[in-house]
């Protein structure tokens, strides 16, 4: 990287918590579907067994994904003159393609969105279709925007914030629309 780049590495603490809280969550769902098949409630554990399924298929793979990123010490976020680039979402923007970046803070949970001017070109460019479908809602409901979850990014938040709105000002291009 050249010097006019600025890394963001993944949290340890937001990595070793996301481990914990699905072992956790894991035997405890593991532990109702025994007694529930013991007491022969089929139904309810189809029901939960289902729901094991898609936590499994969704938060498992993510988690694995950056705790190996971690391991590796690939960084999560990266600036650069020409791009934003993402390895949380998997996701490279260049400055010239974003609109707006927000920090929105919420009771929940703080994320930074990025609204892009081309939501449609993102869209297109996505093969998973879970994620076509997310995409096209935040398209819909939120204006084209993406998220960043900067719990996972080792950082102060308002610097980060700050950081992406300069290298947005100094390196994209505006263009009148």
């Amino acid at each position: 990287m050249n010097n006019k780049s600025i890394q963001y590495n993944f949290s340890f603490f937001s990595i070793f918590m996301g481990w914990l809280m699905m072992s956790i969550f894991f035997i405890l769902l593991s532990f109702v579907l025994f007694f529930l098949w013991k007491d022969k409630a089929y139904f309810t554990v189809l029901i939960f067994f289902c729901i094991l399924l898609i936590l499994s298929f969704e938060a498992f793979p993510k988690l694995i994904k950056f705790s190996s990123h971690y391991l590796k010490k690939v960084p999560a976020l990266i600036l650069t003159e020409t791009q934003l680039i993402d390895n949380v979402n998997g996701k490279v923007f260049d400055w010239s393609d974003i609109k707006k970046i927000n920090y929105q803070v919420n009771t929940q949970s703080n994320y930074i969105s990025i609204e892009v001017k081309s939501p449609s070109k993102f869209l297109k460019s996505e093969s998973n279709a879970y994620n076509r479908l997310i995409m096209k809602l935040n398209t819909s409901f939120f204006r084209g925007t993406f998220s960043l979850k900067p719990l996972l990014i080792d950082c102060k938040k308002k610097e980060l914030v700050e950081n992406l709105n300069v290298y947005l000002r100094k390196y994209s291009k505006h263009s009148p629309e």
